[in-house]
Parts: C-alpha cells; sequence; structure tokens
C-alpha cells in the first residue's frame, strides 16, 4: 500500500518547480546585489522551465557605463547590450529585459498593481442647478505702497546653475571618488640580459593603482650563472641580484587588462674566476631602460593572472677583466625577457 502512495503524492505534486538563477557581475558604482535581488522577486516572474541569466555591467568610456544581458534556456541563449550614464538605470533595464523575455504578461499585470493604485478618478460630484449671475461690485482701486529702498531683489538664477530636480550632465555631475588600491605579485621571468646563458629567476612586485595608472616597485635574485673563456683555461661563476621601478597607463574590458609600463632596472653582477690564484671576486653596477607591456586577466576582484615581457636597452654594461686576459666578460647591450606571475589586489 505504501508502495503505491509514494509514487501517486509525487504526481499530484507535479513536476519540480523550475528555477531562475540570475548571476549579477557589478563594479564599484553600482546598486547592492541585496537591492537588485528583492527586485527582481518582485518583477519577476517564476520560469517555466529553468532559466540562467548573466548580468555584466562595467565601465566603459566615461560618462558611459555598458551592460550585457545573457538568458539561458534550454541550450539556447539570448543577449542584449545597452550602454547609460548609470549604472542603476541599466541594472533595472536588465531586470524588465528579464522579465519581458520569462513572462510579458506577469509582468504587465504587476506593473498595473503598482501604477494604477493612485490613477482612480473621484466620482463626479453631484450635479447642481447653476446660481443665479450676480454682477459683481466695481472694484475698489487703492494704491500700492512703494517697496522700502533697503530691499534688494531677488537675484537671478545663474544660467549655468542647474535647477533644482534637473539630471546633472557633463561638467555639472561630481566627480567619483579616486579608488587607489595595491597588490602583491609573486613572478616568474626567463629571457637573455645580464648573465651569459638565459636569465632565470623570480621575485616579488608592489603595485599601486588607480585606474588609469599603475606604479610597481620590484626586486628579483636570478640564478647562478656560469661563464668559461673561449681561449683561456679560466671559468667563473655570475651571480646577479635586480630592482626595478615600472610605471605608466592602464586599460580594462571586462576581466582583461592591459598595461604599459616604462621600465627602469638596477643590478649588481658578482663575478668570480677561477682557478686564477690573483683573480678577486669583482662586482659591478647593470642600469637598463626600456618597456614592460603585460596582459592580467582578473576573474575576481583580489585575484589575477599576469603575463608580460620586459624589453631594455642597458645604459650600464658590466665589464670584467682579468690580467693579460684584458676584457674577460662584458654584459650584453640590450635584454628581453618573458615574465609570468598570480597577484593578490586589496583591499
Amino acid at each position: 500500500m505504501h508502495l503505491v502512495a509514494v509514487p501517486l503524492l509525487a504526481a499530484l505534486a507535479g513536476p519540480p518547480r523550475a528555477e531562475l538563477a540570475v548571476e549579477w557581475r557589478l563594479e564599484d558604482g553600482c546598486p547592492s546585489r541585496q537591492v537588485l535581488d528583492a527586485q527582481v522577486a518582485r518583477l519577476v516572474a517564476a520560469p517555466s522551465i529553468a532559466t540562467r541569466a548573466t548580468i555584466i555591467i562595467t565601465d566603459a568610456t566615461p560618462p558611459a557605463w555598458s551592460l550585457e544581458v545573457t538568458i539561458e534556456q534550454s541550450g539556447r541563449a539570448v543577449s542584449r547590450r545597452l550602454q547609460h550614464e548609470s549604472c542603476e538605470v541599466l541594472a533595472r533595464a536588465a531586470i524588465l529585459i528579464l522579465a519581458v523575455h520569462l513572462n510579458p504578461i506577469e509582468l504587465a499585470v504587476r506593473l498595473d498593481e503598482t501604477m494604477t493604485a493612485g490613477d482612480v478618478e473621484p466620482p463626479a460630484p453631484d450635479v447642481e442647478p447653476p446660481a443665479p449671475i450676480v454682477a459683481p461690485p466695481d472694484p475698489v482701486v487703492e494704491p500700492v505702497p512703494p517697496a522700502p529702498r533697503d530691499e534688494a531683489p531677488a537675484p537671478a538664477r545663474d544660467a549655468a546653475t542647474p535647477r533644482a530636480g534637473a539630471p546633472l550632465r557633463g561638467a555639472d555631475r561630481p566627480r567619483t571618488r579616486l579608488e587607489l588600491r595595491g597588490a602583491l605579485r609573486a613572478q616568474g621571468a626567463v629571457g637573455l640580459a645580464a648573465l651569459p646563458d638565459l636569465d632565470g629567476g623570480g621575485g616579488l612586485v608592489l603595485a599601486l593603482f588607480a585606474r588609469p595608472f599603475r606604479v610597481e616597485l620590484g626586486a628579483s635574485a636570478w640564478a647562478l650563472g656560469q661563464y668559461v673563456h673561449p681561449t683561456a683555461d679560466v671559468a667563473s661563476s655570475l651571480r646577479f641580484w635586480s630592482g626595478s621601478l615600472r610605471a605608466g597607463p592602464s586599460a580594462r574590458l571586462g576581466p582583461i587588462e592591459l598595461h604599459v609600463l616604462g621600465h627602469f632596472e638596477v643590478g649588481a653582477l658578482i663575478v668570480s674566476a677561477a682557478p686564477l690564484e690573483n683573480a678577486s671576486r669583482q662586482t659591478a653596477a647593470w642600469i637598463a631602460l626600456g618597456l614592460a607591456p603585460s596582459l592580467a586577466w582578473a576573474p575576481h576582484r583580489n585575484v589575477a593572472l599576469w603575463l608580460g615581457v620586459e624589453g631594455f636597452g642597458v645604459l650600464l654594461r658590466p665589464r670584467y677583466t682579468i690580467g693579460a686576459l684584458g676584457d674577460y666578460y662584458v654584459a650584453r647591450p640590450a635584454g628581453v625577457r618573458g615574465v609570468l606571475g598570480v597577484e593578490a589586489r586589496f583591499p
């Protein structure tokens, strides 16, 4: 008996209710997700089939914001793109697009309930017979006293001053506060620079950025290099340390960022030669100047993956001499490296 009742109750309950999943991807300056989810619950009817909506609002070229709405049902997707000066207006438009797509009739009913509450006309008054026309008495003209001299006329409104309640446009709009953020990046690099063979190593980079500008300060340690003189039986070990300063503009399109930074690097190259008995360890400065373009992918506000290139000319090239051998090793006049890293951002 129980085995029959279970499927019968399931059949009476009907199919499981289709779910509506809304994913918001917003930037700073947009309404909170709690407020927007409450508006979705108030205006959007429950779908007949499982529905997933992705709503992305990004800060495009000022003063515009960009909206992309994608609605997926049964493996098919519909997209709509809009632009406006307000992120809040675009968020409301996205909710209306979703509501019209799912059930326009239900949206019209819900809007009618909220819009007609104050539109009910009062009942017409009872019609009374017109009163007899009585000629008004002759008006009494009284002299108007002159205005006191100490009263100043009301100041005229400046044409440049916006009226109360009028929308702000262009220069009248208040400027948004500059959002300064920090980041710490761990990275590895490989290329041709100070050492005889490949420069391979890694380091840490501390960054400060506020769109559209970025400043970075880094420190790197490089793997031990080896060099054998081509004509003499002399081998050496080369150790290279460096620090860098980078700064320049940056641009962002969704989660992808492009940075073009000026690159200034200072390093120390330490050489120890053997088996010469009188060969002492020598240290020389290394200075380079160039560009460091890079791409960053930020799938989350606080995490980014980094891919870049450093190209530079060497302003100060270390040069080492050993007795009668003359120049033993001279660093390259230019260099290039590839960089790969992971960046943590705050706050």
